[in-house]
């Protein structure tokens, strides 16, 4: 029988670059955030607190120069950070794997991002109206508002293959491919996606990469939704959490076949052991909570995995830190373990690095993947006084816990709800 398991991983986010940065920062609760000022030309549009990740240069990663430097030439001088993130993320994931270059015609790809490079599209075509139309740059904040206006849901239906066919190019990756777009799960069914790719022999080795960096676009649509925490401080499942901040967030995880990871010798970080996924079809930003699809979903994923709520030794949950979706994470849990709600405990890293978006569910899941592989799972940042009705095992004081089986579970926008369960790995 085969099985899929973790090979590589390779964070980016407020805590660091790569694994040592973000878990040295993890584990000592080196996390805050910054109130960021947003101008369009000289016009002040806002200010936002925002997890920022540190900056690079992306002509310092070590990836052929010259295939960089024609993508950078296809897309006209544009700087599409996102882009970048993910190169690097997986560049990242690829080096902790130590798998070979040779191994890549035979990899696939998975990446997953909500709408990668609308920020720059959007600025473009306002500073060419300005140019064209205006011939001067005078009211540029209420023409910067017309335009978020109209476009802001617009902005969700740009293509997305083309970064696709960038990535696959820069790492000489041939093998089956896709593009994942399911909001804040997306991570999960990307994982899943790869997983399967794997299992029918397509892949013998798959690299899945997410990443989201937000700027004033998106900024504006998650303040303008009533989701984005005034305060600046994320508070999951506590009576004062207010709504979520964003945080710059890229990811990549090395998934391969059992057999092949053995054979090269490599370190196996955790098996996959089984997923669940439900569908909402409901609301955008609010869940269906007369239906409970979300607990539907954590119950496929023990079924697939053959284990009992009883197995389970860690849940990393969504955590926005919004009153709704924290109440309906709350209930869908203690929905599927019942009495086990209590004992089992329950951590939230949206708390750490932000609220990523498209990139969060996979970043998360590196985050719980260290807690697991380290025995230690950091407190949660910013809860004090826990909801009542959101009364779970919250880990609020840092703690040592021998992790064999890690559910990780999210509920997208749009009802997306993904759940995953790893099994702890073997050092090789």
């Amino acid at each position: 029988m085969k099985m899929v398991v973790v090979t590589g991983l390779g964070p980016i986010c407020s805590l660091g670059i790569g694994k040592k940065e973000v878990l040295t920062s993890l584990f000592n609760q080196e996390s805050k955030p910054i109130k960021k000022k947003y101008y369009y030309h000289n016009s002040f549009l806002g200010e936002f607190y925002k997890y920022v990740a540190p900056s690079f240069n992306i002509d310092d990663i070590e990836v052929d120069k010259n295939i960089l430097n024609e993508i950078k030439v296809w897309k006209g001088g544009d700087e599409i950070i996102d882009f970048y993130y993910l190169l690097y993320a997986i560049k990242l994931a690829l080096d902790d794997s130590g798998i070979k270059s040779k191994h890549r015609k035979e990899m696939g790809v998975v990446l997953a991002h909500e709408n990668i490079g609308v920020e720059q599209f959007c600025l473009r075509i306002l500073d060419q109206q300005l140019k064209d139309r205006l011939g001067c740059k005078k009211n540029t904040k209420s023409i910067f508002q017309k335009f978020y206006n109209l476009n802001s849901r617009r902005g969700y239906e740009l293509q997305s293959f083309m970064t696709l066919f960038h990535i696959a190019k820069v790492f000489n990756i041939h093998g089956y491919s896709l593009f994942v777009n399911n909001a804040c799960s997306s991570g999960l069914y990307a994982l899943e996606a790869a997983i399967n790719t794997i299992l029918s022999g397509r892949n013998h080795s798959v690299i899945v990469a997410a990443a989201d960096v937000q700027e004033i676009f998106k900024l504006l649509w998650v303040k303008e939704m009533g989701l984005y925490s005034e305060s600046g401080t994320i508070r999951p499942f506590d009576v004062k959490r207010d709504g979520f901040i964003c945080g710059d967030g890229a990811s990549a995880i090395l998934l391969e076949e059992y057999g092949h990871a053995i054979e090269r010798n490599a370190h196996i970080y955790a098996y996959c052991s089984g997923s669940g996924f439900t569908l909402e079809s409901w609301k955008i930003t609010v869940p269906d909570i007369c239906h409970w699809h979300y607990s539907e979903a954590i119950k496929e994923s023990l079924v697939r995995s053959g284990i009992s709520c009883g197995d389970i030794d860690l849940i990393s949950a969504h955590g926005t830190g919004t009153r709704i979706n924290d109440l309906y994470e709350s209930e869908a849990i203690r929905k599927v373990f019942r009495g086990d709600a209590a004992r089992i405990p329950v951590c939230a890293f949206k708390s750490y690095v932000g609220h990523s978006l498209g990139s969060s569910a996979l970043l998360e899941t590196i985050l719980s993947l260290f807690a697991m592989e380290n025995g230690r799972v950091p407190k949660i940042l910013g809860t004090t006084e826990i909801d009542q009705k959101c009364n779970l095992n919250l880990v609020l004081e840092n703690q040592e816990i021998q992790i064999n089986n890690l559910l990780k579970i999210s509920c997208g926008f749009g009802g997306y709800n993904a759940a995953m369960i790893f099994r702890k790995g073997k050092k090789r």
